[in-house]
């Protein structure tokens, strides 16, 4: 289990080479269906990241730069 407080920057993915399960729960409800339904599409390539960007607000999801992260899994 992670908690992860309001306002913290904070990443997860499964481990380079493994598929991983992912059960979310998330507190106070905030609408995030279609948060989730349009990440599906980015991660399918049918959309593009920036289709993201101008509902961050909306969401309560927001995104800072990646670098090290992206460099800790390899990409």
């Amino acid at each position: 289990m992670v908690v992860i407080p309001p306002g913290v920057p904070h990443a997860f993915g499964a481990a380079p080479g493994s598929a991983a399960d992912l059960v979310a729960v998330l507190t106070p409800g905030v609408d995030r269906f279609e948060y989730f339904r349009t990440l599906g599409r980015v991660q399918r390539g049918e959309e593009s990241f920036d289709v993201l960007l101008p509902d961050q607000d909306r969401f309560d999801v927001h995104f800072v730069d990646a670098t090290a992260w992206l460099e800790a899994r390899g990409h």
